[in-house]
């Protein structure tokens, strides 16, 4: 009899405490593994092949009122890639793509002035050539790559961006479903890169100047997620929960000026399955799956990635999705919050 009282009394106040420590317990567990991913974010980029300009935290994000672009037809003289050699590699491709725009300056928001509050970002006019062109030479040139990588680590950052090789503006929007799943697709044999590779969301280039006036003025980094939501998943702004930009940075070996947002949406996985494959960019790709929110398959992602072999399930991952999932890691908390 005593012993069932004592039971009794353990399991109440188990129950009744657990919760109290556990939770506590587990948001600092989380936010340690937080600090963690912080501290290893250069070396883990570093072996995926991308470079930093500028990232955004859930505590210091990046406002869209904060955000001005601009485009130049100034000339300029890149210093990343001998002339000749550049020239060459351009003129022996036949089919030059459609038009573009290249990074021509950022000044980050450094939050320390009123004048720093504000991103501003300055684009040109490039062609899709263009970026296979500085791809070309840089993938068959790993010490070029890394020459240039290491300028980009020691010189003005500024004055790197300044001096890029035209080339063109991606985007990488990773997609979170209303029933907590996260997107992953894989790239079809009609796409002119990364084909066959697995992403985490879709990805989407960005337009020209003129088509971008054709299309209502400039975009911004918030604009292009959006416009990559909608034309590669279906996804409308009335049906997002959340989008944040989160990085911006080079994909080095083609000097694309690469960004990274995180979209929530108001969509079950199964309803933005039937989406995709009635998409604009649906033929774009040829596979749709859905994966857990777990660091561990995250952790195989960015492997995957940075190794260039197949992960524990067959899938072969694209750089810009070890970068995602490298990222997802710090936004984590912000992400999988209901």
């Amino acid at each position: 009899m005593i012993n069932d009282v004592v039971l009794v009394f353990l399991g109440w106040f188990l129950g009744l405490f657990t919760p109290l420590v556990y939770v506590p317990i587990r948001r600092l567990w989380v936010r340690l593994r937080v600090l963690r991913d912080d501290s290893d974010s250069s070396e883990a980029l570093d072996s995926l092949k991308f470079f930093t300009l500028n990232s955004w935290s859930p505590k210091r994000q990046l406002e869209r009122s904060k955000v001005e672009v601009f485009y130049s037809s100034d000339d300029w003289q890149q210093t990343w890639i001998p002339h000749e050699l550049l020239n060459k590699e351009k003129i022996s491709i036949a089919d030059p793509g459609g038009p573009s725009s290249t990074l021509r300056s950022i000044v980050v928001d450094h939050r320390e002035s009123d004048q720093g509050q504000r991103l501003l970002l300055k684009y040109a006019k490039s062609e899709y050539s263009d970026f296979i062109a500085v791809s070309r030479i840089l993938t068959g040139d790993p010490a070029l790559a890394e020459a240039i990588t290491h300028r980009l680590r020691s010189e003005d950052s500024s004055t790197m961006v300044e001096q890029a090789p035209p080339s063109v503006t991606a985007i990488n929007v990773t997609v979170f479903s209303e029933d907590r799943r996260l997107l992953i697709l894989r790239r079809s044999a009609a796409v002119r890169t990364s084909q066959n590779e697995w992403t985490l969301g879709p990805n989407e280039t960005m337009l020209g100047p003129r088509l971008q006036a054709q299309a209502g003025g400039m975009e911004d980094p918030f604009q292009l997620a959006e416009r990559c939501l909608m034309e590669e998943t279906g996804v409308g702004l009335d049906e997002l929960r959340l989008l944040c930009v989160s990085w911006v940075g080079y994909n080095v070996p083609g000097a694309i000026c690469h960004w990274l947002a995180h979209a929530k949406v108001r969509l079950t996985s199964r309803e933005l399955t039937r989406r995709i494959s009635q998409s604009h960019g649906g033929f774009e790709v040829d596979a749709i799956d859905w994966m857990k929110f777990d660091s561990k398959a995250l952790d195989g992602i960015r492997q995957s990635a940075e190794a260039g072999s197949l992960d524990a399930h067959g899938r072969l991952w694209n750089r810009t999705a070890g970068l995602a999932a490298h990222d997802i890691r710090r936004w984590r908390l912000l992400l999988s919050r209901d």
